[in-house]
């Protein structure tokens, strides 16, 4: 990895540091004076992380810990800092190997754990830290009551740890990427939450009231967001690692509405199998401060004018099937609903003529129902041969009267039990 160097318009790019060894740079860099502070997640004692300093100029660089065991494992970036303190946050080692949070000065002195993680206050810290009116905010991954992570407040000495908000995993659940506050709001995301598991934007007031999932990421949106999230007063920014026009990710802008409640699910998607042919009528309820938006979508894609509570579909194929939901908004949030469609099928994976010419085919499926097997010598007229019931994967089917036919079709069709 390297350490790099740009002005904001683009001009005197410079490479700060090459460094060599396996260091793996992560989570970005913090300005105190005239040096730079970041980590590591290679090197360090066992190759389990460090952190360094580099003068704005590229000179002075040095590594003030190497993390291992009860200091932490794996620290993650970014840092906070405070006067002459860094703050930061290992995923692992402490004194429960879940994690911990320290404290430094920046001259490498001073080195304390103020916070190890135990699972039911969150494991896995991720993001780094945040600071706002002197207490330090973040995220774990994993932990807590839902062991999908918790967004958790504590003072620069380790003490008034609050766990603001224990997350699950369809709205918050594996947060990543660091915090940021707009007014007295913290947002926050997560890469594989949300109806499609795409992602979601949230929001957490400083006290852990007024959660509300602001976000939830489609296809085109991008997905799986990641990195720190920025304010500019009004608006947050931020970024995702895939999808987008391109499907190499984006760079999005949240401007937030007023602080009304979300919408609420009340009545949600169910899972559902349909025959070929069939219709089928895809519906949610929901309740909440209005105006409420509609959006279905399939395979985590918006369905263009698909913005009604209810979404139809006729004549269903195979094709048809697959994962369906919608997302529901208001100024206040989002609420998400997801199911799955399924559409009975059927096809011929080995099939041989035998010695006395009588036809042979296996036939494999891959739901319950039943499957009549129709044969025909010219396409237009078809007969019944056989009807297999809930069959277990596959069906096994000898024709006998092929041995007197010079040509013979086959099909299947699927049907729902009576």
């Amino acid at each position: 990895g390297v350490i790099l160097r740009v002005n904001t318009d683009g001009t005197r790019f410079a490479v700060l540091k090459h460094f060599s060894t396996e260091a793996m740079p992560d989570g970005g860099l913090v300005l105190a004076g005239t040096n730079l502070y970041g980590i590591t997640q290679g090197n360090g004692t066992n190759d389990l992380g460090a952190l360094y300093k580099i003068n704005t100029n590229g000179a002075g660089y040095s590594v003030l810990k190497r993390f291992g065991g009860v200091s932490g494992e794996l620290p993650v970036g970014p840092l906070a800092v405070a006067g002459s303190a860094l703050y930061g946050a290992c995923q692992a080692g402490g004194a429960n190997d879940s994690g911990t949070l320290y404290r430094i000065n920046t001259d490498g002195s001073g080195f304390s754990v103020i916070r190890s993680f135990d699972w039911s206050d969150g494991d896995s810290p991720n993001g780094g830290l945040f600071m706002q009116g002197g207490k330090l905010y973040g995220t774990c991954a994993a932990g807590g009551t839902n062991g999908a992570g918790t967004v958790f407040s504590v003072n620069t000495d380790g003490s008034g740890f609050i766990v603001l908000r224990h997350l699950a995993e369809v709205d918050a659940g594996a947060p990543n990427g660091g915090l940021c506050i707009l007014g007295t709001v913290l947002y926050g995301t997560s890469a594989s939450a949300g109806a499609d598991g795409n992602g979601t934007l949230f929001r957490l007031g400083q006290g852990g009231a007024s959660f509300a999932m602001m976000r939830d990421f489609a296809n085109e949106d991008g997905y799986w967001p990641t990195g720190q999230l920025l304010e500019d007063g009004t608006a947050v920014y931020g970024a995702s690692d895939s999808g987008g026009e391109q499907d190499y990710g984006t760079i999005y802008r949240f401007v937030p509405g007023p602080l009304v409640n979300p919408p609420v699910i009340t009545v949600g998607l169910n899972d559902q199998s349909v025959p070929v042919g069939a219709n089928v009528i895809l519906s949610v309820g929901a309740t909440g401060p209005g105006p409420l938006v509609y959006q279905w979508r399939y395979y985590g894609s918006s369905i263009a004018g698909a913005t009604n509570s209810v979404y139809s579909l006729t004549n269903i194929q195979v094709l048809d099937a697959g994962p369906y939901s919608v997302v529901v908004s208001n100024p206040g949030g989002v609420a998400s609903s997801a199911g799955t469609l399924s559409v009975p099928s059927a096809w011929i994976t080995a099939y041989k003529i035998e010695v006395n010419h009588a036809f042979t085919m296996q036939i494999s499926v891959d739901t319950e129902g039943i499957y009549d097997i129709q044969a025909s010598t010219n396409l237009v007229n078809w007969t019944d041969i056989r009807s297999v019931t809930n069959p277990p994967g596959r069906i096994n089917f000898t024709d006998a009267q092929a041995v007197s036919l010079s040509k013979r079709f086959y099909r299947v069709l699927v049907r729902e039990p009576d």
